[in-house]
């Protein structure tokens, strides 16, 4: 394993070994051995451990975990997730499941620890294994290219980067380096089940595909490399296709005029599509092949009625020259996870106390001190809040939103945004901005319910008593 190249990943990506980093650390030989790289070339590390409730002894694993912080001397940060029940409710499989609750968790721990980075454990067999999956279901070249070694996630955080320090270590090195340092990683079994899509693809497909050729990882990651500077041309075109298509977006639909689009190459209209149906629903991770090839064959070719309904609750229209494609507020609705209503404009929240929501939901409060919050399981999520009771005075107020609110969100060092502006980073569909609860003090805003509090009620070191909201 070249130690020198995994370092130099991050000095790159403009990493100060003295601010913190978040860890994702599961136990396993990948996270292992990416924390111990870090803590021994001296980085300022915060293991960050997500136990998905998926296996009955799995809570061993945070032990583990404690342990190993304690031995280090760093910081470790912990909490559980219904997993499988968000598999459920969002009706996507375990490790889809898995992937948002642990990304959801480790930017959170990242905001509140004041984190620089994201550090994740995957390697170089995880993206070939990726490439394959992503292939096998019908990915083009976005797909393709699998994950990138550094990079911003919107959908988790529009300024704290996720990287992948290991991404071109093979597993076999990383395994080997755990028995050099004598360290002993926790090993989940069911990585050897062929349960999951991709355990099938690591214990099935390769050795099969090895059979045929024996170098096909490394034949593979070379192919990927290349999809991958060949994406990033690419979007530098798409960036200048999209100028000149100039779309306008809208939350609800976007609108183009059809001649223009019928003038791009046709690889041009499919990336020009997708983009603008992602920017409809941005929480729908893969846009099915036959969406977009529906789209394309309408706008070359429209139905009698000049109107056709799609999957993911969209529609696509032509009007005259224009076409409008939309998705219907119902849809929006539905996908919209935990969704917070008031019964009546504005209510007194007293503490302790509660308040009613619409759907038979309360927003309940009480006081803690500063360690109990600060050990509560609540304490990182985000239908909790946690403020410092000593910047609050008095009885909270839970109210609508007004024409020109502004809020301060958590890790904007205390700068202001219209309120408006959240909502549309959050995604929260304008159907149900009107009614969703805000808890204030005096005009400002303390806590988005579902979201964040404000800066200006964090809690500090100096913090003796704390405020503690939630939402059930």
């Amino acid at each position: 394993m070249d130690l020198h190249k995994i370092i130099s990943r991050l000095e790159s990506n403009n990493i100060i070994r003295s601010q913190p980093v978040v860890v994702g650390i599961s136990g396993g030989p990948d996270s292992l051995a990416l924390a111990h790289i870090l803590h021994t070339a001296g980085f300022n590390i915060i293991l960050a451990h997500l136990d998905h409730l998926i296996r009955p002894d799995s809570g061993t694993d945070a032990d583990f975990i404690f342990a190993l912080g304690r031995e280090w001397g760093v910081e470790v940060v912990a909490r559980q997730a219904d997993v499988p029940g968000l598999a459920l409710r969002q009706k996507v499989s375990l490790e889809e499941a898995g992937r948002i609750a642990r990304y959801q968790f480790l930017f959170e721990t990242a905001r509140s620890m004041n984190g620089q980075a994201v550090l994740v454990g995957h390697n170089a067999d995880d993206q070939v294994e990726t490439m394959l999956m992503h292939f096998l279901r019908g990915a083009g070249l976005n797909g393709l290219k699998a994950m990138p070694l550094a990079g911003i996630l919107p959908e988790w955080d529009e300024k704290i980067p996720l990287i992948r320090p290991l991404l071109y270590t093979w597993r076999d090195e990383i395994e080997a380096y755990c028995r050099e340092y004598q360290l002993t990683p926790r090993i989940d079994l069911s990585n050897r089940e062929n349960t999951f899509f991709r355990n099938r693809l690591r214990n099935d497909l390769i050795p099969y595909l090895q059979t045929y050729n024996p170098n096909i990882k490394e034949v593979l990651l070379r192919s990927n490399i290349t999809l991958a500077d060949d994406h990033s041309w690419l979007q530098t075109e798409l960036e200048i296709a999209w100028k000149v298509l100039d779309p306008e977006l809208h939350e609800d639909w976007v609108a183009f005029p059809q001649p223009s689009f019928l003038q791009f190459h046709a690889g041009a209209q499919r990336n020009l599509m997708r983009r603008m149906i992602a920017s409809l629903i941005p929480y729908a991770r893969d846009i099915s092949f036959e969406t977009v090839q529906a789209c394309l064959s309408f706008v070359a070719r429209p139905t009698r009625t000049n109107e056709l309904a799609l999957e993911q609750g969209l529609s696509i229209r032509l009007v005259e020259n224009n076409v409008f494609l939309a998705r219907e507020v119902e849809y929006a609705l539905e996908q919209q996870e935990n969704v917070l209503q008031l019964e009546v404009p504005e209510s007194v929240l007293t503490v302790p106390g509660q308040v009613n929501l619409s759907s038979g939901k309360h927003i309940f409060a009480e006081m803690l001190s500063a360690g109990a919050a600060r050990s509560h399981p609540g304490f990182l999520s985000a239908g909790h809040a946690f403020m410092d009771a000593a910047k609050t005075s008095g009885d909270l107020q839970v109210r609508n939103l007004n024409p020109g609110d502004r809020f301060a969100p958590l890790g904007m060092d205390g700068k202001s945004m219209k309120l408006s502006d959240f909502w549309i980073n959050t995604k929260v569909p304008r159907e149900l901005r009107q009614r969703w609860p805000l808890v204030c003090q005096a005009g400002i805003i303390l806590w988005v319910p579902g979201f964040r509090i404000s800066d200006a009620a964090r809690v500090t070191d100096l913090t003796r008593q704390v405020i503690h909201l939630w939402v059930e």
